[in-house]
């Protein structure tokens, strides 16, 4: 056995023993999502070389397959990274430079290995995969079977590359009333956030850097202009922050107010008057700026997300078969967390000990406590906020109404439950009329009803 290697990069890789692999690549130090680790340089082998010198010896088990049948032998970190079929970094073929450049998929914890996608026909008993794959039988009766879509034979292509929606190994659950029925019932709804007056007109392009500068921007409040002009007076406001976040600390010893400002952007030019009188927003052609989001939403490092996060639920599955997962997401500052539960409702003799309702609990026990609970404002304390929750089996009524009001951004699963299923078997919680919060579902492709391992008039 080899020691550790001293740091090798920037990054602090380092190589290190692996029991039943040789060597590997691990991180030392936290690691960003996206970031280029190595740009391994490569040495080429011509096929004939190739097939009478080279597949002879060890050189073999660390070669990548290159342009016009040629092999290629990367140097540096290159030849050092181990297979995984769930991979954290990718990597791309450079013919024009002959070299082979390996970027992190995801967000990398110290002391963790770094791995790659080695393809589907291994030459070797791969030791990291103990997660039976679709198809493959297991004597544990609650593995979860009927799962397609989780082997990614092209895993080692650009992590940005973009995914279209169709070739996804999810879908997208409708929720029933549309984005744009629901807008045109609620045109004149508002929400607060703060604003702070600015005496001096010149100092209003200074006010709107330390803004953007300052973080204090909000995607609830993208719709909406920076500044509104008063006709009757050279003052000029400026639009901050969504008011459930802290009074913001303006510069100039100005002081912010809470106003009230439209919920949505205008989809006609009728509602750009009208939204004018409340606050000025910009015009967007319904579900235009969605559309635009999606298709920048899904590269192959997201989807891959998704597929890590799902092959957890069938690892812990083989325990209990219902299992609720929030992964850490992607980008996520280091120190972030994951949260994992199963239902215990039979072990605990408790009817409330849904997978769910356990990770909420979950959740909530990890939040630092406030320092002063009376200061909170309306929304600060919500549990699930921009966060997405796997499952593998659909949520009961119940809770898709925890899930809402904790204000999950979407949720994942694997199985509907046509008898009891709360996010759109038996009715679409996030999907009725007059909830004041809506999150997205995603449901496997191609999985059979039934196939979870728990009868379908459970409710879960």
């Amino acid at each position: 056995m080899y020691p550790a290697s001293p740091h090798l990069n920037p990054f602090g890789c380092e190589i290190r023993a692996v029991e039943d692999k040789g060597r590997g690549v691990f991180a030392t130090q936290y690691i960003p999502a996206q970031t280029t680790i190595d740009i391994s340089p490569v040495l080429l082998f011509s096929k004939d070389e190739y097939e009478t010198h080279g597949q002879h010896t060890v050189v073999d088990h660390y070669t990548f397959k290159w342009q016009d049948g040629r092999m290629a032998l990367a140097l540096g970190l290159g030849s050092i990274f181990n297979h995984s079929p769930t991979p954290n970094v990718s990597y791309v073929l450079d013919s024009e430079h002959a070299c082979i450049t390996f970027m992190t998929m995801r967000a990398i914890a110290p002391s963790d290995e770094l791995c790659i996608f080695h393809g589907s026909k291994l030459w070797f008993d791969d030791k990291s995969s103990s997660l039976p794959l679709a198809g493959e039988e297991s004597e544990d009766e609650n593995v979860l079977v009927g799962l397609a879509g989780l082997e990614w034979d092209e895993a080692n292509g650009d992590s940005k590359a973009l995914i279209p929606e169709a070739d996804l190994p999810f879908e997208k659950v409708a929720t029933g009333e549309s984005d744009e029925d629901e807008e045109s019932s609620r045109v004149g709804e508002t929400i607060n956030a703060w604003a702070v007056d600015i005496p001096e007109p010149r100092q209003t392009a200074d006010m709107i850097q330390w803004l953007k500068q300052a973080g204090l921007e909000h995607p609830s409040l993208k719709h909406a202009k920076h500044v509104r002009k008063w006709i009757d007076s050279e003052m000029t406001t400026l639009l901050l922050t969504p008011a459930d976040r802290p009074a913001p600390i303006v510069p100039g010893g100005l002081d912010p107010f809470i106003i009230a400002v439209p919920r949505f952007p205008a989809r006609t030019m009728d509602q750009v008057r009208l939204k004018a009188s409340i606050w000025p927003v910009f015009y967007e052609a319904q579900n235009h700026r969605e559309l635009q989001e999606a298709s920048r939403r899904w590269t192959r490092a997201t989807v891959q997300w998704f597929r890590d996060a799902v092959a957890v639920l069938r690892k812990e599955a083989k325990r209990i078969p219902t299992v609720a997962y929030v992964p850490v997401p992607l980008d996520a500052p280091l120190g972030t967390r994951s949260f994992i539960a199963h239902d215990m409702r039979v072990s605990s003799q408790h009817p409330l000990r849904h997978a769910i309702l356990n990770l909420i609990r979950l959740v909530g026990d990890a939040a630092p406590p406030s320092e002063s609970p009376g200061s909170l404002q309306n929304g600060q304390n919500y549990l699930l906020t921009s966060l997405t929750l796997f499952i593998t089996h659909e949520p009961c009524i119940a809770c898709s109404m925890a899930l809402l009001h904790s204000r999950v951004n979407e949720v994942v699963y694997l199985y509907a439950m046509p008898q009891t299923g709360g996010c759109g078997s038996l009715t679409c919680v996030p999907g009725l009329k007059g909830v004041n919060h809506r999150f997205k579902l995603w449901k496997w492709r191609g999985i059979p009803v039934g196939a979870g391992g728990v009868p379908s008039h459970i409710d879960t």
